[in-house]
């Protein structure tokens, strides 16, 4: 199995992935090449640098621990397997879009009869779930109870982008891209948003 999200790199590695964040699609380009070639230290240099953000995000949105680990495997599973398919371009545009469609995927399987993308870049949330976070005092466990709720009573097309954007760590322009909506679209969803969770929290504090 593929380590953990939170396992750290260490040593000529976390060089190399902090190397691969400064450079960006160009350096990933460069590590998906090596990779093909028979260099094992590429694959896990992406990722290192991507695995928190992919892991973050799965558990945010599926608000189960358990399937976000299974999704987490058979994703980077997936990733490893077709990346000698990928054609350039940005790389992590490229593995969101796997994470992503495994993620719809896994909810049609919970409820076949939902339609979980109305066509708009929706993914309509199909886990009932709620993590609590290990290792908090009361208060805080509150206090992230209070925030997940709040995030959970959005629209879904605005929580998608919240989640993108805040677990999973993308740019307003990859997430546009991601779901298919101008960057305009995916700002005014965000704004919209952060107004609502703003009223929501005000109201309970």
């Amino acid at each position: 199995r593929l380590r953990t999200a939170a396992a750290p790199a260490t040593g000529r590695l976390t060089r190399i992935m902090h190397l691969a964040r400064e450079n960006g699609d160009g350096a990933d380009a460069s590590l998906v090449e090596g990779f093909v070639a028979g260099d094992a230290e590429a694959m896990k240099t992406l990722y290192a640098k991507y695995r928190v953000e992919v892991y973050s995000w799965l558990v945010h949105s599926l608000r189960d621990a358990a399937e976000a680990e299974d999704l987490y495997q058979e994703a980077w599973l997936k990733i490893i397997s077709s990346v000698s398919h990928f054609s350039g371009g940005s790389f992590r545009a490229w593995l969101w879009r796997i994470v992503r469609n495994l993620a719809v995927d896994h909810a049609r399987k919970k409820r076949p009869g939902l339609s979980v993308d109305d066509g708009d870049g929706r993914w309509m949330d199909v886990a009932d779930a709620n993590v609590a976070p290990p290792g908090s005092g009361m208060e805080e466990r509150e206090r992230r109870k209070a925030v997940r709720a709040a995030i959970d009573s959005l629209p879904e097309h605005e929580r998608e982008v919240v989640l993108l954007r805040t677990a999973g760590s993308l740019e307003f322009k990859e997430i546009s891209v991601l779901l298919g909506i101008p960057l305009n679209t995916a700002l005014a969803r965000m704004h919209r948003a952060v107004a609502r969770l703003k009223a929501a929290l005000a109201a309970i504090s």
